[in-house]
């Protein structure tokens, strides 16, 4: 899957600002009393909020996947937003658990991705130390060359790449008690940043559960329209929009997470001498899959 198909040309949308721990809430009580609160002046009062914030945390539930347009102006809960942040039936209504901020990491950069500079950057670096001019050269490189894609301006890249940092990169100088509460996706903690250097943490790590891998390899095939009942776990590991790309993990971790997850009757194969994913279904229910996400989490 290249960037053209798998995002949309949007870029600095989000205002300069990063997604935080009460926004998506928010904007779901909101607006189930009214879908088109985002178009009105008291958007500020109800939200809590500026104007500017008010168009973030629009964009941010459209980018999450959690909301959808309904008609001129308005935006409404998805399926997947209500399963989860339903006071009542909700999975995650104050998103307390780091799996879900790993689903949100998952869902965000999935197709239909409204971030290309963050798609870009997570799909074609994987060295250690980057320098971030490095990363803002390849960007604007690689958006350029989207065909009949409009070359977004300097600054929309720049921004973009700045708000990618201060979302997930932990830094030596700040508590983790600060980090967190400021930027919850810190706590996936994906990216280090130092002066002017980036690298990823490769592997597993905390909170990045069986399930919730499992679900991205689902919801993977499905975006992408792989209509086979066995999948090489190499496709996962290094296809662009892909778990491997997205998590960073490689093969053997993929393989270790599907070997592990339940509920979801699939299972881990040796084929013609390499590692596959079997599914048991043509289709996965969304219901029963966020089911095992949580299930797990409360098992553990």
């Amino acid at each position: 899957m290249d960037l053209k198909n798998a995002c949309e040309p949007v870029f600095a949308r989000h205002e300069s600002f990063h997604l935080r721990y009460a926004w998506l809430k928010k904007a779901y009580e909101q607006t189930k009393i009214d879908e088109g609160i985002f178009n009105h002046e008291r958007a500020t009062v109800a939200l809590g909020v500026g104007k500017n914030m008010v168009r973030a945390i629009k964009f941010w539930g459209l980018a999450s996947k959690l909301f959808e347009d309904n008609g001129p102006g308005k935006i409404k809960p998805t399926e997947l937003g209500s399963m989860i942040l339903d006071d009542d039936k909700g999975y995650d209504p104050y998103l307390e658990h780091i799996e879900t901020w790993w689903l949100l990491h998952w869902l965000l950069l999935s197709k239909p991705c409204k971030l290309p500079v963050w798609w870009f950057i997570l799909n074609q670096f994987s060295a250690g130390n980057i320098p971030v001019k490095d990363i803002r050269r390849e960007v604007k490189s690689g958006i350029s060359r989207a065909e009949k894609w409009h070359t977004p301006s300097k600054n929309s890249v720049k921004r973009d790449i700045d708000v990618f940092l201060h979302t997930y990169a932990t830094k030596n100088n700040m508590s983790l008690t600060e980090e967190y509460l400021d930027c919850p996706m810190r706590q996936l903690e994906l990216v280090r940043h130092e002066s002017d250097h980036m690298r990823f943490s490769f592997g597993p790590k905390d909170g990045l559960t069986p399930s919730v891998v499992t679900y991205a390899c689902l919801d993977y095939l499905k975006k992408a329209s792989i209509n086979n009942r066995s999948i090489p776990i190499s496709r996962f590991a290094s296809e662009h929009a892909s778990v491997g790309p997205i998590f960073k993990i490689g093969e053997d971790d993929i393989a270790a997470f599907l070997h592990k997850a339940v509920g979801f009757r699939v299972h881990v194969d040796n084929v013609g001498g390499a590692q596959h994913l079997i599914l048991e279904y043509d289709n996965y229910s969304t219901k029963d899959m966020l089911e095992s996400i949580y299930k797990e989490t409360t098992l553990a």
